[in-house]
């Protein structure tokens, strides 16, 4: 990757995802106060330049949007997994495009409805796993789903051009992957850090993490007892689900999930990413991913990449591809999967530098 940096301002203090930005997408990011962040715009676009400005908090940043020049800023938004940031604050002349996680891409009818039978065809199929809550779980991620497709349908209105990224990776991620690798030096790309020569990864299938919403939680349960079996030795696996919405962004987390060949990547708290999917292919391993996501209702951006043989629209298909792994050429996969999604991050990052008069 082209590592030419473009310099981004923000009003918010520790941004999670600074290292993913200025990694992968090339903006490294300045946190300024209200007044200087101001100046510094204005000072770009009598240059003729426009300002990346990365958003977290998006009402901090209302006030200044409606103060800086036509045409001058391009906005990164982080941390909308429910669509919560009001769009229209994004109205204002200054802003000349918007980047963001999360696809704006809506499902049609028939789609949606196709994703509740699937759904539904997942608690049937392993009603023996089925508890009361789960009823309570579903009936509550399909009206949550209905919600935020409401507010997605107004980004689909957005006043400006919308683009998408992928979700990457924290900080503490990073740290942790280049220390697990002895490179806290390395500045670049982690797709390019040089990687030493592995043994076989010690698990065929490897989480560890909250289990957070029903929908995860449903998803682990399934394939936790369906990959009981003969196709399975119980040395394969690495299991550590918590019930409970405690971190495990911990020293171990790296190094054991880059002894796994399988990562499940069951949807996030709402949308159907997760950070874990970006760490897997970082790591090496092959993401196990799912379309029903409920709670969300859109397309998932990375669709292209269903391809590849590991993206399911049902825990069902998903529990039955895993019980047929062992067909699979995982290593080769993963290496698909590590290119593709390397390659759609430089897309990005060139769509983003061109915006901002960078390229």
């Amino acid at each position: 990757m082209n590592h030419d940096h473009i310099d981004g301002l923000s009003l918010d203090q520790n941004l999670a995802e600074t290292e993913f930005l200025s990694r992968e997408l090339g903006v490294k990011v300045s946190t300024l106060s209200f007044t200087l962040l101001v100046d510094a715009v204005q000072t770009r676009a009598k240059a003729g330049r426009k300002t990346v400005i990365v958003v977290s908090n998006w009402r901090a940043i209302t006030a200044a949007l409606e103060i800086l020049p036509a045409d001058s800023v391009v906005i990164i938004l982080l941390s909308d997994e429910k669509y919560q940031c009001d769009v229209s604050i994004f109205a204002p002349d200054s802003i000349s495009h918007i980047f963001r996680n999360y696809s704006v891409e809506l499902l049609n009818v028939k789609q949606s409805l196709n994703l509740l039978r699937k759904a539904s065809m997942d608690l049937a199929k392993f009603r023996h796993l089925v508890k009361a809550s789960d009823f309570v779980g579903f009936l509550h991620a399909v009206i949550t789903g209905l919600l935020i497709r409401a507010r997605v349908q107004k980004w689909r209105l957005a006043p400006k051009p919308v683009s998408e990224f992928p979700l990457g990776y924290t900080n503490k991620f990073a740290h942790n992957y280049l220390q697990h690798l002895n490179l806290t030096k390395f500045e670049g790309s982690l797709f390019e850090a040089p990687k030493p020569a592995q043994a076989q990864p010690d698990w065929d299938l490897f989480f560890r993490g909250s289990r957070a919403s029903w929908q995860r939680q449903f998803a682990l349960r399934a394939i936790e007892a369906s990959c009981s079996n003969s196709q399975f030795d119980s040395s394969s696996l690495f299991w550590m689900g918590h019930e409970d919405n405690s971190q495990i962004d911990n020293d171990n987390y790296v190094a054991e999930m880059c002894r796994g060949r399988i990562v499940p990547c069951p949807p996030g708290g709402r949308a159907n990413e997760s950070f874990r999917e970006m760490e897997a292919v970082i790591c090496g391993s092959v993401p196990l991913l799912f379309d029903a996501s409920l709670t969300q209702m859109t397309r998932r951006p990375d669709e292209d990449l269903d391809g590849l043989g590991s993206s399911f629209p049902s825990i069902a298909d998903a529990v039955n591809w895993l019980q047929n792994q062992k067909k699979v050429n995982l290593p080769r996969l993963a290496v698909e999967r590590h290119s593709l999604v390397k390659n759609r991050l430089e897309a990005s990052r060139r769509h983003l530098a061109l915006l901002a008069g960078s390229a």
